[in-house]
């Protein structure tokens, strides 16, 4: 008894341990919708398909990068601003000061 339990085991072990085979990965359980029509669900891509890994690490640096000059333009929009509002600050107030009446003794 002892015997057929380890050559179970042993046939089980092996049949999990190793990598399905191409004729079991093509067979499904699912029934087949081939010969069905998929209905328009008015989306803009009507494939199926999911997005790959490329296209995935692609639109993550697209949008990495797009992030950082987004990013960089706002520190330079921003530490600008500061001297622009300055200067008009001292403009106006330079102005002020020469337009300003003298008294008359």
């Amino acid at each position: 008894m002892d015997h057929q339990n380890s050559a179970l085991y042993s046939a089980l072990w092996t049949h999990l341990n190793s990598p399905p085979s191409v004729a079991s990965r093509n067979k499904s359980t699912a029934p087949s919708y081939s010969t069905q029509r998929i209905p328009d669900t008015g989306f803009l891509c009507a494939n199926d398909t999911m997005i790959s890994d490329a296209e995935l690490y692609r639109l993550a640096i697209v949008l990495g990068c797009a992030a950082m000059v987004l990013i960089v333009l706002h520190h330079f929009l921003e530490t600008n601003a500061e001297d622009l509002e300055t200067d008009i600050v001292q403009e106006k107030k330079a102005t002020k000061v020469a337009a300003a009446p003298t008294k008359a003794n």
